[in-house]
């Protein structure tokens, strides 16, 4: 390594660049990261920086550290792209010299007041605790692309909204929604995205029994490249006949109608046939 090294740590929306020595991530506020999370320890986890290695070492923790999906022992070098799971959260390591791309400042975070998660400065409410968020503080972040908002970071959203459904918090999970909703429709209109989000509306939707979100994702598949899935359209139309949604029907419909506008005869008649079947 040379002097010109430096590191970061891509965590959410931000690049966190990291100085040499240590750098402590855990659920106290006394760490240079601070989670709060209570599946993270108040020490956690700690970077080592030298000007030649990078090194991740667990703190003992209860709930330990994954790198790559591995579970850390003791103390491990860090590469370039390493994934460091602590907790409910992922975070990726980066190494950048001379040779690699430079990062520019073109956006701006703040942190939560209540649980100090970094969050985008136009964020109002936190998609993480809920907390509402006056503060005016902000820090400058790097961006590895002018759409501040990379396939990694909508995925870690997604998570969230998958978390908060798992234990029952279904309002967490649609004010979660709804900022990646809103991230979607401003920067990434695309099919594996909108897959991904369609199963938590599908949950919310059959626990609220409500055509909110149903609604939505029929309009946000109209407009895909991309036919729905024959499994998520059937899924759809099981929603009406269970007794769930008797309506869902009625959007099944009209996403096959929207089809047959886009002359896409064949596919439209595919959804059809299923959804006719006395099978489903």
């Amino acid at each position: 390594m040379t002097t010109d090294t430096k590191y970061r740590l891509k965590f959410l929306f931000q690049q966190i660049d990291l100085q040499l020595g240590d750098f402590t991530i855990g659920r106290s506020p006394a760490c240079n990261l601070t989670l709060e999370d209570p599946l993270v320890s108040r020490e956690h986890a700690r970077i080592h920086l030298t000007g030649d290695t990078a090194e991740i070492e667990d703190l003992d923790s209860r709930n330990g550290v994954l790198v790559n999906s591995e579970r850390l022992q003791g103390r491990r070098p860090l590469a370039n792209s390493d994934r460091i799971r602590i907790g409910g959260h992922e975070m990726i390591f980066i190494i950048e010299t001379n040779a690699r791309r430079s990062f520019r400042t073109t956006g701006a975070m703040r942190h939560c007041p209540s649980c100090r998660t970094p969050v985008a400065v136009n964020v109002t409410r936190c998609p993480h605790c809920s907390a509402l968020i006056k503060t005016d503080t902000t820090v400058p972040i790097h961006f590895d692309r002018p759409s501040a908002v990379t396939r990694w970071t909508a995925d870690m959203l997604i998570d969230v909204v998958e978390k908060a459904i798992k234990k029952g918090n279904f309002d967490q999970a649609e004010r979660s929604l709804e900022t990646r909703v809103t991230e979607y429709e401003s920067n990434q209109r695309d099919a594996d995205t909108l897959g991904r989000m369609s199963g938590p509306m599908l949950a919310i939707a059959r626990h609220r029994k409500s055509t909110r979100w149903l609604e939505w994702m029929v309009e946000a598949w109209a407009e895909s490249a991309e036919v729905m899935p024959m499994e998520l359209f059937g899924t759809i139309a099981d929603l009406s006949k269970d007794g769930h949604l008797p309506t869902a029907i009625d959007l099944a419909r009209r996403y096959v109608n929207r089809l047959r506008d886009r002359n896409m005869a064949s596919q439209a008649s595919a959804l059809e046939t299923l959804l006719n079947s006395g099978d489903r």
